[in-house]
């Protein structure tokens, strides 16, 4: 069997781009589980944000995998609107916007507006499993 040019390169290119996705796919070399409440000032209409989020880093913070829960909130504590976010610095996102809050472990109506909880290991696992059945529930990446 002859090879050509073309088929070489198409047998390396195959290779590349196994190793990469193979290399996306170890586990994280840290992982930063989030809390928090935030003030919003991006949209007059809401007031802040409560946010659950897991940061994946991977190859030392090279690539970078985020999955987020933000709830809307308006000046009189109404809920508006709970997206979840998938992102990577490879530049992939979706998006998906649902209308009931989605966010856990964090207060009814927060006194205030820059809350980071500080989560002990059993509330990582908890929160982690959350954003994880959410995000396969919603079939986002």
């Amino acid at each position: 069997m002859r090879f050509t040019m073309k088929t070489y390169f198409i047998f390396c290119l195959a290779c590349i781009l196994l190793m990469v996705g193979c290399a996306q796919s170890s586990e994280p070399t840290k992982v930063e589980t989030e809390a928090y409440v935030t003030q919003y000032s991006l949209d007059d209409d809401v007031e802040y944000i409560k946010v659950n989020s897991i940061i994946n880093f991977y190859n030392d913070g090279e690539e970078i995998v985020a999955k987020q829960i933000e709830d809307f909130y308006d000046e009189n504590n109404q809920f508006i609107e709970s997206q979840i976010e998938y992102s990577t610095t490879d530049g992939e996102e979706e998006v998906l916007t649902l209308d009931e809050p989605q966010t856990i472990l964090l207060p009814e109506e927060p006194e205030n507006l820059d809350l980071n909880i500080d989560l002990d290991e059993s509330e990582v696992e908890q929160l982690t499993e959350h954003i994880e059945d959410l995000f396969e529930q919603q079939s986002i990446n």
